[in-house]
C-alpha cells in the first residue's frame, strides 16, 4: 500500500480528481438536511448554487455551479481525502468494511 506522498504526481493528480468528484458526487445526490451536517460552512452557497441550476433551468450543472461557488474549500477537502487515504498497488488484497 502507498500513501499518498508516495504517490507519482499523475496518481496524486488522479486520487484528488476522484475524491473531488466523490465529494460533488455526493453533494449532488444527498438531501438538503445531509449537506447542512457535512458541510455547514458550505450550505448556504451550494443552496445557491442548486437555486442558479433551478433557475437556469440546467439541473445537469448543478455541480459546475457548486465548484463555482466553493471550488477553494472542495479542493481542500478532497486533498485532504486524498491525503488519509492508501492506495492498493497491482496485486495487493485487501479486506474492506470490518470496521
Amino acid at each position: 500500500m502507498k500513501t499518498y506522498k508516495q504517490l507519482t504526481k499523475d496518481q496524486q493528480t488522479k486520487a484528488l480528481s476522484t475524491s473531488t468528484t466523490a465529494i460533488l458526487q455526493f453533494i449532488t445526490e444527498q438531501s438538503e438536511d445531509s449537506i447542512s451536517f457535512v458541510f455547514p460552512d458550505l450550505e448556504g452557497r451550494i443552496k445557491e448554487a442548486a437555486e442558479k441550476a433551478e433557475a437556469n433551468q440546467t439541473p445537469w450543472f448543478f455541480s459546475e455551479f457548486v465548484m463555482d461557488t466553493c471550488k477553494e474549500e472542495i479542493y481542500a477537502i478532497a486533498l485532504n481525502d486524498a491525503k488519509i487515504t492508501l492506495y492498493t498497488e497491482a496485486g495487493e488484497h485487501v479486506i474492506g468494511g470490518i470496521a
